[in-house]
Parts: structure tokens; C-alpha cells; sequence
């Protein structure tokens, strides 16, 4: 007698993403956040049939700024521009860019999807002549230190 048994594993989610802040000579920092399309698009209300190319960049821009902030010494957030983003898969890349970067010691903040998932974790990566150096950030995360290598 042949039996065959059906089972059902639950999936197992994930709630992780990646940025990567790089520090080209001489004044330019581009950043890349690499995050869960279904996500990022649950967060910003990105999965209404009625958004366009134009207007997800502006709600993933906004989005960005509450969330991800790189804080100068004076306490002031660095202007970065949002240059745009691209889905590849299950994931969205996000790039932004600021062109008038002093290489100089920061304050990072990342909140990414941390107002929906109690266990969100959020990897930072920064890197500066092929040096590269990580910190992690979870739900009640305050701001660290950026410290070049």
C-alpha cells in the first residue's frame, strides 16, 4: 500500500534590510537600501494599482527620510537627494546621493519597516577605500556612530 503524506511547513518571513552607505573621493556619498519589495510597498501604501513610476519615488522618498537619517555633528540631518529606485525580484533598491560629503565622522539612523515589524533588523555596511565596516540596527535602535576605517 503506497501512502502519500501532504505536509504543510509554514514559511518562514524574513524582516531584513541592507544598506550601503559608500564614501567616494572627494566629496560624494552614495547610499543603497536594499529592502523587501512587498514590504517597503505594505509601508508606503505602494501596492494600490493606482501608482505610477513617478509616484512610488516619492513615496519611497518620503518614506526614506523619516526612516534613515545621517546626522552631522551638530545634530542636523545630511540632505541626501533621492536619485530613484528599481525592483529586481522580490527586492527594491533604493539610491541616494549627496555630491558635498566632508568625510567626517556621522551619526546613522535606520528605522526601515521597524514601525511594522517588532523584528526587524536592519544592516548598515559603509565602506571608504575598499574598507568596509558594519553596524546593526533593530526596533529601538538610537543613532550610531559612523566612524570611517
Amino acid at each position: 500500500m503506497n501512502c502519500l503524506l501532504l505536509t504543510s511547513w509554514p514559511t518562514h518571513k524574513f524582516y531584513f534590510s541592507e544598506t550601503l552607505i559608500e564614501w567616494k573621493d572627494p566629496s560624494t556619498l552614495q547610499v543603497t537600501i536594499k529592502v523587501f519589495a512587498d514590504d517597503l510597498e505594505n509601508a508606503t501604501q505602494a501596492n494600490q494599482p493606482d501608482y505610477r513610476q513617478g509616484h512610488l519615488d516619492s513615496l519611497y522618498s518620503s518614506y526614506i527620510q523619516l526612516h534613515f537619517q545621517i546626522i552631522d555633528n551638530n545634530e542636523a540631518p545630511i540632505q541626501l537627494e533621492f536619485i530613484g529606485h528599481e525592483k529586481d525580484g522580490e527586492f527594491i533598491y533604493l539610491y541616494l546621493e549627496n555630491n558635498h560629503f566632508d568625510k567626517k565622522d556621522v551619526l546613522v539612523q535606520n528605522t526601515i519597516l521597524t514601525e511594522l515589524f517588532s523584528n526587524q533588523k536592519n544592516l548598515v555596511n559603509y565602506r571608504c577605500d575598499g574598507v568596509t565596516k558594519s553596524i546593526y540596527f533593530f526596533k529601538d535602535s538610537q543613532p550610531q556612530p559612523l566612524q570611517w576605517p
